[in-house]
């Protein structure tokens, strides 16, 4: 298999059409290497990542606790849990959150890695994996290795290493141009992949404002870049945003390699 920049070299106008607002890239008058030097500096800025969730104890609340836990949250966990990954990587990981109850659901897991790039989630994460283990769940020791990089930076891993990768309101704050790269990235090293992302507009842009493109970031058509990749789709749902009065939709996706 192409290594994640030469697959994305050879097919990039095809894959960047694969966006749910129809630009075409072939017409397109964006300078799409340009873009990505804009996004791949702009990963190096630790002050473009807002730091959330600092009091780690507010993880606590009930709210936050299986199976109470927010619908977009429980979908990935239920899912590993059925499936029973035993390799599993998380994509932007945050403090930790979904891939302790991960840890919890699958007391057979092999390996667990968790991806962030803002290296102030890191701190949280070791702390709620390794200090605070009451946090979120109790007396929970995960055992994860916790790597501060960015998403596109995955080229320690081989080919279908992990089982399963999945991302959580993730790829929604990544612009689109760069998203498809990261995501041919992510389907070279999984053999599944869970996706919980926003289907509309992308949303507090890490480089927002810094980029020709502006408000011409177009969320990815899943059902299509998959159908591209060679993946089966076994399930693909939209769900509201649990906030009220956000016009928003999540989509809920589980697909498989043929690999």
């Amino acid at each position: 298999m192409d290594t994640f920049n030469e697959y994305f070299l050879k097919n990039k106008i095809e894959l960047l059409n694969c966006n749910l607002n129809k630009l075409d890239f072939n017409n397109s008058s964006v300078d799409i290497d340009k873009e990505l030097d804009i996004y791949y500096k702009s990963t190096l800025i630790e002050q473009n990542y807002p730091n959330s969730h600092t009091d780690l104890a507010s993880w606590k609340s009930n709210v936050y606790i299986y199976p109470n836990m927010d619908e977009r949250h429980r979908y990935i966990v239920d899912t590993i849990k059925k499936e029973n990954y035993k390799k599993i990587i998380d994509l932007g990981a945050g403090c930790g959150m979904i891939s302790k109850y991960v840890y919890d659901a699958n007391p057979q897991l092999e390996e667990l890695v968790c991806i962030e790039n803002n290296s102030v989630h890191c701190s949280q994460m070791l702390e709620n994996f390794k200090t605070n283990t009451d946090i979120i769940l109790p007396n929970i020791e995960v055992n994860a290795n916790i790597i501060n990089t960015s998403l596109h930076n995955l080229k320690q891993f081989p080919d279908n290493y992990f089982d399963v990768g999945f991302t959580c309101t993730v790829l929604m704050h990544i612009p689109f141009i760069i998203a498809i790269p990261i995501m041919c990235e992510i389907a070279r090293i999984c053999k599944n992949i869970i996706n919980v992302e926003n289907t509309n507009e992308m949303i507090n842009c890490v480089v927002k404002g810094q980029t020709k493109l502006k408000e011409e970031y177009y969320c990815i058509d899943y059902l299509k870049f998959y159908e591209k990749k060679n993946f089966e789709i076994l399930e693909y749902k939209n769900i509201p945003d649990p906030v009220p009065k956000i016009n928003c939709y999540y989509n809920l996706i589980h697909v498989r390699k043929n690999i």
